[in-house]
């Protein structure tokens, strides 16, 4: 790999992490301005939470995701991978990961392979590991060569 290479890999990397640290900062003043109510301020037809994100161009959708981040991790200090931390937070919103088991499957979740992420995070959700799964309730399709949709067969 050349020193170029290396160095746009590198700036990729910090990119995402900068990224990640300012959605995190974003999760922080989300729920403080919905914590305070606060967000009136934005203009007199802003009467209610839905208001304000419509407001800030937020889905909802985005924004709970943004403050259970941010939520699950209120001391958080750096960002490596947001996205990781996302997938923590919706499992910890519902139950999957209990307060005291918060430390060790974020430290998981920031060491170990795509693959093996997604493993421990079905695993984490009730399902089968990859590793032991047997494929028994598989469902085949084929996809039709003249329109290109794909029927179960």
């Amino acid at each position: 790999m050349s020193v170029n290479s290396v160095k746009s890999l590198d700036k990729i990397t910090k990119g995402f992490e900068l990224i990640g640290t300012i959605e995190y900062e974003l999760g922080k003043l989300l729920t403080e301005l919905k914590n305070s109510k606060s967000y009136t301020v934005l203009g007199n037809h802003v009467h209610n939470w839905k208001d304000a994100l419509k407001e800030l161009g937020l889905t909802y959708s985005k924004a709970q995701t943004l403050i259970d981040v941010y939520e699950t991790y209120p001391d958080l200090q750096t960002v490596k991978n947001y996205e990781r931390l996302k997938d923590i937070a919706k499992l910890h919103k519902f139950g999957f990961i209990k307060d005291k088991d918060l430390e060790e499957i974020t430290q998981k979740a920031m060491t170990l392979t795509i693959k093996d992420w997604t493993d421990e995070k079905n695993m984490l959700e009730g399902k089968t590991s990859y590793l032991t799964c047997e494929h028994k309730h598989v469902d085949n399709y084929i996809r039709c060569l003249d329109c290109g949709r794909w029927l179960k067969v």
